[in-house]
């Protein structure tokens, strides 16, 4: 259909994590976990450095990020803390390093509220600056939908905020 913009659909799920204890965020778009998407898309830049240890390793911002990390997602990428300090200005940091640190890895993308959708483009790992994610994305999100899944995450994680601060 002519005129007709394509919406990605984005989840979050809060999961185990798998190499520190503990949970974090994971970002399904389309039904596939981002993580798995930068792997596939990394393992070229790493191999042309010789360096394939490092494609893709990543994990979810850890749990206890959570009300920054949705309130970066919901107000125009505005993180300005760990993205201006680590040299991603007006980023939001979406993923971070496998360990659970947040500056160790981290992968940013700048999050754009506009003209009818969400946009997640100009991806962006600090620590690689010669790597070009200028062919990663963009991902453009319906902002209805986006919405929902940033609240649906909230309402997950709440219950678990509260019975931590009662026990």
């Amino acid at each position: 259909m002519e005129g007709r913009q394509f919406h990605n659909r984005i989840e979050f799920r809060v999961v185990e994590n798998q190499t520190w204890h503990g949970r974090s965020i994971q970002i399904l778009i389309d039904g596939r976990d981002l993580t798995d998407r930068l792997r596939e898309y990394e393992v070229f830049l790493a191999w042309r450095e010789a360096n394939m240890h490092q494609a893709g390793r990543y994990a979810g911002v850890p749990e206890h990020h959570w009300r920054a990390f949705t309130t970066a997602l919901l107000v125009q990428g505005n993180q300005e803390g760990i993205g201006s300090l680590l040299g991603a200005p007006g980023k939001v940091m979406v993923l971070t390093c496998e360990c659970g640190e947040a500056c160790c890895w981290p992968m940013f993308a700048r999050v754009t509220l506009g003209n009818g959708v969400v946009t997640w483009d100009g991806f962006e790992q600090v620590y690689r600056p010669s790597w070009d994610y200028s062919r990663f994305g963009p991902f453009v999100f319906e902002p209805g939908q986006y919405r929902t899944a940033i609240m649906n995450l909230v309402r997950t994680l709440l219950p678990t905020v509260q019975e931590r601060k009662s026990a």
